[in-house]
């Protein structure tokens, strides 16, 4: 077993070693983990690799940019289309007509649009003795402060701890 870790291990060495020689740091002793030269040219390269993974994301705004253009006109084209093909139907007066390519359907549907305020409508209902549902949730953000002072939580609660690292090169500044 102890074999398949030398290994990989061995191919990390190789790919970190054509990482530094792709950025011209391979002046880097990579079994000299305590050093500060090893320390800044890892920084170095890590800076090169933020640059390339930013002009990256660049060209891929500038495409997602083109196609969102070209989206844009094939779907305002399509709603002309649509709105002809609703035309037609009306003008025909018929709820369906079947063609070779699909078929056209105008079906009328009601939209109900109830106030903001519902007391209106909570009245309406008691007075008709139809049947009102209550909603009870608990308050996430008063529950986790209660926790975190606390320490006391529902036993189905599981709480994750995650550490977290983070560096920033030169440039970042």
């Amino acid at each position: 077993m102890s074999n398949i870790y030398e290994n990989i291990e061995k191919v990390e060495q190789d790919m970190l070693e054509v990482i530094l020689s792709k950025y011209n740091a391979n002046d880097v002793d990579l079994n000299d983990t305590g050093s500060n030269i090893r320390a800044d040219r890892v920084l170095y390269v890590l800076d090169k690799i933020n640059e390339e993974i930013k002009e990256m994301a660049d060209q891929r705004i500038q495409a997602v940019e083109f196609y969102n253009t070209e989206i844009e006109k094939k779907e305002k084209i399509g709603d002309h289309l649509r709105f002809n093909l609703k035309s037609f139907i009306e003008a025909k007066g018929e709820k369906t007509i079947k063609l070779p390519n699909g078929t056209l359907r105008m079906r009328t549907t009601k939209k109900f649009i109830y106030p903001e305020d519902n007391s209106s409508i909570i009245k309406f209902c008691e007075d008709r003795k139809i049947e009102l549902s209550v909603l009870i949730k608990p308050d996430l953000k008063k529950l986790k402060k209660y926790i975190t002072e606390t320490g006391d939580s529902p036993e189905e609660l599981k709480i994750e701890e995650h550490d977290s690292f983070s560096y920033k090169t030169a440039k970042e500044g």
